[in-house]
């Protein structure tokens, strides 16, 4: 009985696998771009800084002057100061034209800063610039919207 077990875990692993092979295969530009998006979006929760080194393109540069490396040395001071990070997208849209796209993203950031017990957040707007690299979509620009604007989140005290 134990071998039938098995073979059925395997068979449902396998399934699964080429289903997301398929998918992945005959998922267009947008589905793929949006993929880069929630890819970002897991590794910052896991404050995996040299994960997004693969999203950024080498031709990044934004219009605070911060290229690629700049853009993750942010990074990671970021994720060196906090404990925990959550992001909640509560919108994203993709517009694709040829090797380039434009995601509008709105997003609700959490987080919480080593050695506090407030949980900050901040809601925000951006557009993030990509294109079509060699090896995937890569994000080449990102630009805030609107301005920071933290609200601290207190724990209540008993």
């Amino acid at each position: 009985m134990g071998k039938n077990r098995l073979l059925i875990v395997l068979a449902v692993v396998l399934v699964f696998l080429a289903v997301n092979v398929v998918t992945y295969i005959f998922e267009g530009d947008e589905g793929k771009v949006k993929r880069a998006i929630y890819t970002g979006k897991a590794l910052i929760e896991k404050e995996k800084g040299l994960g997004l080194t693969n999203l950024i393109s080498v031709d990044y540069y934004d219009d605070f002057g911060n290229d690629r490396r700049m853009l993750l040395l942010i990074a990671k001071d970021f994720f060196d100061s906090c404990k925990s990070i959550a992001i909640k997208i509560d919108n994203l849209d993709v517009k694709v034209e040829d090797k380039n796209a434009v995601a509008d993203v709105e997003a609700t950031a959490y987080w919480q800063e080593n050695g506090s017990k407030d949980i900050l957040y901040d809601v925000y707007k951006a557009k993030v610039f990509f294109r079509k690299e060699e090896n995937g979509w890569k994000v080449v620009k990102f630009e805030f919207l609107e301005p920071e604007n933290i609200t601290i989140l207190s724990p209540k005290v008993s």
